[in-house]
């Protein structure tokens, strides 16, 4: 209502929501369900719950109701599509949601209330030239159903043509001296990482590992609550752990222009834990929550309170809340010494009073921004403690102030992204339309990618109710939960489904035969002498090749962080330990770190996939072709960075990344396209491991070793085609 033109919004949202919606249930999910069920009126079915429950993700009462009535109606909507079409319902649905849009429109003023005719006026235009159309050609009623539609010939997809496609390989082995040349190559590079370390340019805690797991954690929190007399009596805990130096990023920019890299490393490892443990104690339809924050050693970091306004308390004057406010600052937080009052204020609640206390820590003063740390006190427990730099607002005002070039570079993305959505929605239409995509291997594989996220959803349900609003009833919220999972999982499994297909389809049949010769690699045969030698050479050529662009990938890094000191005026945060809290915090250490690797191992390898099949279908067949798109997008991208240096830094790590991209994909996975498997894997299960070494040893004990047997896994595999191969190549002994 407070825009130029509100009747926009319900355009907009009715042509977002209807065309989306409709595509993905009534067409996607669907056509994609019915693949399976065999059943169109069971598939519509599931389509409709889905769409229907997608929409009562909000408190209702009873907690199904929205869904019900909407999954009815998402059966109406399924059958009209296979009735009339697509256009049908997506005309429907944008006129619904448009009329939910315009209603706050019929009590506005009658400038307004007349604006709300407005978007309907296309349905109406529509409707007109239907009618005129029809009027002139006499269409038939019949001609309108999508039953006179006929599959094209050929349609049907032949497993005699696909079998007979099948042709049988041979791999040509990298040479000996190749090999070893490679072998050399990565030792020497493993031990430079070893020695200089990995990303030592950017801005992260290293030094102060975990030293408390989960159990530990949660006692500790109880065991304070306990000494503040707060009753946590049949109150839900759930745990998280997160990283504190992202929590004020401004301030850390300011401090890096000021005093650069090396006091800044400094002050952060003075001041911030590389990990705080979360643990948060709830009650259903009770107003009192707590949130225990744990440092890495089981001290008390802060203690989150939330008491509704008639909750009894303490009734202290300002210098008894004074006084227990640097008490614990001073027990808990001796690295704030010494520090002075700066402001106190008071708020006298029914039954008790709360103030909120600020103090200066002058040792931590950078150029004009003062460190400053909070910290309340609810009655009398101190708690919702926080610290930052308050940096001047002029220097706020220069950083969040747009110039010409970023308000140009934000239209022209707006653009691009139109353009490139416009092109990627027509190749799939010409894929489909070439009768190009399979749908069982992507199903079956979507499928099993589901399993695991569901799982994942099970081993981390130490973390369920951080999410939960204590206003909401128990069963309302675990219901929601369940149905929330229900909805991720099934677009995991159609968005899954659809890119895998999107790939295959995209990509020429080479590719697919490299694919086939790969998976018969993982079944060893030995009582073929050839053929065991042949799935050696194999798996041998992956693991160096991997290993080699793995250590390629490290240099490069450490390169790139040479030149980011030199170059780049915005602080560097490192993604260091970005693994290890979805690790630890979990019932099981050791399947989080299998599932994370299996996750991110698919999603890398269908990142490369559908880049792959992209650059197909734009002809990108050499170098200068893929790097002058790149290096366009990144100027496209680019025209945000505040500093020129930046921009420069980011450009020059583009173009020798993709290089390394492209040399990885024509050189090395068209070779051996297992490789790129053990690369993801390997690099994947490195970081875990030196994640859990680093910042969680000995307490992670066991991920740690989980991470070192998954990353053994191809060499032990290939120790055992070594085996398989030598003792199918020795001579048999004749009986009698």
């Amino acid at each position: 209502m407070s825009a130029y033109f509100p009747w926009l919004s319900a355009v907009g949202l009715g042509a977002f929501a209807s065309t989306n919606e409709e595509i993905l249930y009534r067409v996607l999910m669907l056509g994609l369900t019915k693949s399976v069920v065999r059943r169109f009126w069971l598939a519509n079915l599931v389509q409709a719950a889905a769409w229907g429950f997608m929409h009562s993700t909000y408190p209702q009462q009873p907690c199904y109701a929205r869904g019900l009535e909407l999954t009815i109606e998402g059966i109406f909507d399924g059958w009209l599509l296979s009735r009339f079409g697509l256009l049908t319902c997506i005309v429907s649905h944008y006129a619904f949601d448009a009329f939910d849009c315009v209603i706050p429109l019929f009590t506005a003023p009658s400038s307004l209330k007349l604006s709300s005719i407005f978007p309907f006026l296309p349905i109406l235009a529509c409707i007109a030239y239907s009618f005129v159309l029809h009027q002139k050609t006499k269409f038939e009623d019949e001609s309108l159903l999508n039953k006179i539609i006929t599959p094209a010939p050929g349609a049907v997809y032949s497993k005699v043509e696909a079998i007979a496609a099948q042709a049988k390989s041979t791999y040509i082995a990298l040479s000996p001296k190749l090999r070893k040349a490679l072998i050399c190559f990565s030792v020497i590079g493993i031990a430079i990482f070893f020695t200089i370390g990995d990303k030592p340019y950017s801005i992260a805690i290293k030094n102060k590992p975990l030293r408390i797991n989960r159990e530990e954690a949660i006692k500790t929190a109880q065991k304070y609550l306990l000494d503040q007399s707060i009753n946590i009596k049949d109150y839900k805990i759930a745990t998280s752990i997160a990283s504190p130096i992202e929590s004020d990023l401004e301030g850390l920019q300011y401090v890096y222009e000021q005093k650069g890299l090396k006091e800044t490393k400094k002050l952060i490892d003075e001041i911030e834990q590389s990990f705080l443990w979360s643990v948060r104690f709830v009650k259903p339809l009770t107003s009192s929550e707590y949130c225990c924050w744990l440092t890495e050693n089981g001290g008390i970091g802060s203690l989150q309170i939330k008491r509704g306004e008639d909750e009894s308390g303490a009734n202290l004057n300002k210098h008894d809340a004074q006084q227990i406010a640097e008490t614990f600052i001073k027990t808990y937080r001796p690295q704030y010494q010494p520090f002075q009052l700066k402001d106190i204020s008071q708020t006298k609640r029914k039954n008790r009073t709360d103030y909120h206390l600020t103090f200066m820590v002058p040792r931590y003063k950078v150029g004009d921004a003062e460190f400053i740390v909070s910290i309340d006190t609810i009655g009398d427990v101190p708690a919702n403690v926080s610290h930052g730099w308050d940096v001047p607002d002029d220097w706020k005002w220069q950083r969040t102030k747009l110039n010409k070039r970023q308000e140009i570079g934000s239209m022209v993305r707006n653009i691009f992204f139109t353009l490139v959505f416009l092109a990627f929605a027509l190749w799939i239409l010409l894929l489909f339309k070439a009768d190009k995509i399979r749908w069982r291997f992507a199903i079956y594989a979507a499928i099993l990618v589901c399993i695991g996220s569901l799982i994942n959803w099970l081993n981390e349900l130490t973390g369920l109710f951080n999410s939960y609003d204590t206003t909401v009833p128990l069963n309302t919220f675990l219901i929601m939960s369940v149905v929330g999972l229900v909805l991720s999982l099934v677009f995991l499994w159609g968005g899954t489904t659809f890119i895998l297909a999107i790939i295959l389809a995209g990509n020429n049949d080479t590719l697919k035969e490299r694919l086939k010769e790969m998976f018969s690699t993982f079944i060893a045969v030995p009582q073929n002498k050839a053929l065991s030698q042949m799935h050696w050479d194999f798996w041998l050529d992956a693991i160096i090749l991997a290993c080699s662009l793995e250590t390629i990938g490290w240099l490069l890094e450490i390169c790139t962080d040479f030149m980011a000191r030199a170059l780049k005026h915005e602080v560097n945060l490192s993604d260091y330990g970005q693994y290890l809290p979805s690790v630890v915090s979990t019932f099981s250490g050791p399947l989080a770190v299998g599932i994370k690797l299996a996750e991110t191992v698919l999603s890398g390898i269908l990142l490369v996939g559908l880049g792959v099949a992209i650059c197909n279908r734009l002809r990108l067949t050499n170098y200068w072709r893929f790097c002058g798109l790149i290096i366009l997008g990144y100027i496209l991208f680019g025209l945000d960075y505040r500093y020129w240096q930046d921009f420069l830094a980011g450009g020059i790590t583009t173009v020798i990344m993709s290089t390394l991209c492209w040399f990885s994909v024509v050189y090395i996975y068209n070779r051996n396209i297992l490789s790129v498997f053990v690369q993801f894997w390997i690099s994947i299960t490195f970081e875990i491991a030196w994640e859990s070494w680093k910042l969680g040893w000995p307490t992670f004990s066991r991920e740690l070793i989980a991470c070192c047997v998954f990353l053994l896994y191809p060499f032990i595999y290939l120790i055992y085609l070594y085996y398989l191969s030598h003792k199918s190549s020795a001579p048999q002994k004749l009986s009698g």
